[in-house]
């Protein structure tokens, strides 16, 4: 059986008329700052047509402050919008940026087969096989590319020396710009995941014992790439544009340290489609991680009832498993610095390789778990006054992880059917959740952020550094039931079924 699923997708939000209004909630919901629907939001940090911020010292001073280049290399003052009350970061309309080109609803192909296959071997043992077989694809527009409070030479070659004179007549050695890049693509991650799982097994009788042996071996593997990937070691050197002896422009590392990112092609950020094709290539990059998960697992069974109370039969279970988890991950993309040698701007010891997010490799890594359970449901009253049936149930089950040692868990519940109208149950029970591999081993993941610089008031881009913990152990947690099942026999309910159950007590992790 196979099953097909095709769906284009939305990919850029503006294919929608409502969506080109670009709508948003703003305020805090106090009397200063209420909750209100904005149309044509735009943020004052930035402009699609680059924007000298106005904003930190390094700006202090600065006669070409709060200036957008309205056309390409010229500029104008920047407009402002409506104020929206509570805030200084968006307004209603003006030169302000917008996220113009995220995606409405993702692009997705999967195709999924599936088999079964059981054959009785005798009468009493029963084979089965059955596997399935998958294929996706997803693609979106993640977001647009903002660059925020870049620093630049105010003798930038691409600079109108008029300028770059008021620039210098003002003792002002560089300047910030921000500038939402619409002359790029955005953003744009896109996952390619197979995966399978096989299943063999067999079950059967003993008398009146049932059992079963099976076991599971499935893998998957996930290819993630983003066709736009900003290089920010690249994209320093390329803004950094100067005037060689011959009177080309060129970047500076160029001059300063040529072989350090040979083929520097400099980026003109200076207007509303000033980027050039080639600067565009030079700085945007596909980069890609490739993460495979494995699994194999071995589990059996065995339950009956070993003998009888005097109100019926006791149910029992014994149970073990073995599986073993596997996960790798390689990237093209580490989280590691970009080399700022000979870099004037824009670079240091915390700016990493890519703009977008990055994952460091993850050698093989694996986990190994054992189990063993018993389970049993004893009979103690049936058929006496206010007891229709009365049962005790328990379960214990020890596990063993590779990496966090031995833990048990355990639960005891009574099962206490007074008439066909009302029954009332209850646990007790000491759970676990054990950390997965994701969390214990997943790579250095990076991820860049807005972050305010609150002793000059600067908005920028800061790297957000994830990394997983290998020294988790499992949390515990003790969780009380209770709960009761209503059955009305009178006329007007007797076809319902009213559940009141389950009212759960606090989880209390230890």
């Amino acid at each position: 059986m196979k099953i097909s699923a095709d769906y284009p997708g939305v990919f850029t939000k503006l294919d929608r008329e409502w969506a080109r209004k670009v709508y948003s909630v703003q305020g805090a919901g106090t009397a200063a700052a209420p909750v209100v629907l904005v149309k044509n939001t735009r943020l004052t940090r930035s402009s699609s047509l680059g924007l000298i911020s106005g904003v930190g010292n390094t700006n202090a001073g600065n006669p070409l402050r709060d200036m957008v280049f309205r056309t390409n290399g010229v500029l104008d003052k920047f407009q402002h919008g409506t104020p929206i009350p509570g805030t200084t970061a968006a307004e209603s309309g003006g030169d302000g940026a917008y996220f113009y080109n995220a995606s409405l609803q993702n692009l997705f192909q999967s195709d999924l087969a599936y088999g079964r296959f059981d054959y009785d071997l005798t009468d009493s043992v029963h084979f089965y096989a059955q596997a399935t077989g998958m294929l996706s694809h997803v693609k979106n527009n993640h977001e647009s590319v903002e660059t925020t409070a870049v620093t630049l030479s105010a003798t930038n070659a691409f600079l109108s020396p008029q300028y770059q004179t008021a620039m210098t007549a003002a003792g002002r050695p560089t300047f910030l710009l921000s500038k939402m890049l619409t002359q790029i693509n955005a953003k744009q991650p896109e996952t390619y995941t197979r995966g399978y799982m096989a299943n063999f097994g067999l079950e059967g009788t003993i008398g009146e014992w049932k059992w079963d042996v099976s076991w599971v071996n499935s893998a998957n593997q996930q290819r993630t790439r983003n066709n736009y990937n900003p290089m920010n070691g690249r994209a320093a050197a390329a803004v950094d544009a100067v005037r060689a002896p011959n009177g080309d422009i060129v970047c500076n590392v160029t001059l300063t340290n040529p072989g350090l990112y040979p083929g520097c092609v400099p980026l003109n950020m200076f207007g509303p489609t000033s980027e050039s094709a080639e600067a565009m290539d030079y700085v945007l990059d596909v980069t890609t991680y490739v993460a495979k998960t494995s699994l194999d697992n071995i589990g059996a069974s065995f339950s009956g009832s070993p003998f009888s109370t005097w109100a019926g039969p006791v149910q029992t279970a014994i149970s073990g498993e073995w599986r073993k988890l596997n996960y790798s991950l390689v990237s093209d993309a580490q989280a590691t610095a970009a080399d700022c040698t000979g870099l004037r701007y824009n670079c240091n010891n915390t700016t990493f390789l890519y703009l977008a997010t990055v994952l460091s490799d993850r050698t093989p890594v694996s986990q190994s778990v054992k189990e063993a359970a018993v389970e049993a449901d004893v009979p103690l009253l049936k058929d006496v006054p206010f007891a229709e049936s009365f049962n005790v149930n328990g379960a214990f089950r020890l596990t063993d992880y590779s990496n966090s040692g031995r833990v048990e868990t355990w639960k005891v519940g009574v099962n206490w059917v007074v008439n066909d109208q009302i029954t009332f149950r209850g646990t007790r029970s000491r759970d676990i959740r054990a950390p997965n591999l994701n969390e214990l081993y997943a790579p250095r993941r990076v991820t860049p952020s807005g972050c305010t610089d609150r002793l000059i008031n600067l908005t920028a881009q800061c790297p957000v550094i994830t990394d997983a913990n290998a020294n988790l152990q499992p949390e515990v947690a003790q969780t009380w039931t209770a709960g009761v099942v209503l059955r009305p026999a009178f006329p007007a309910f007797a076809d319902w079924g009213i559940d009141l159950a389950t009212l759960r007590g606090l989880r209390h992790a230890t």
